[in-house]
């Protein structure tokens, strides 16, 4: 079996450092706690007496509009005709 060239090390180098690149930079920019991303991302309230993630683009029911206005989000018709969370200033 012959010995590999410099040459061809490198090229092995150099295309397994762009294969490794694009995937290791969303991971260091991702937070390591995927659970933090969420509580970023949602404010828990009781609704119904369960306790419930309120977030833009989450499902919503009519009933509790008078509470996702204290939140600041309101319950409007997406284009698909789904009941979805949308921000106060979006929905008038």
């Amino acid at each position: 079996m012959s010995r590999p060239t410099p040459r061809l090390a490198l090229t092995l180098a150099v295309v397994g450092a762009a294969i490794a690149a694009p995937t290791a930079v969303p991971a260091a920019a991702a937070p390591a706690n995927g659970a933090a991303a969420h509580a970023a991302a949602c404010k828990t309230v009781k609704l119904g007496g369960k306790r419930t993630c309120l977030a833009v683009g989450r499902h919503c029911a009519l009933k509790y509009q008078q509470t996702y206005v204290k939140h600041g989000l309101s319950c409007a018709r997406d284009g698909k005709g789904r009941l979805r969370l949308v921000r106060n200033s979006q929905s008038f």
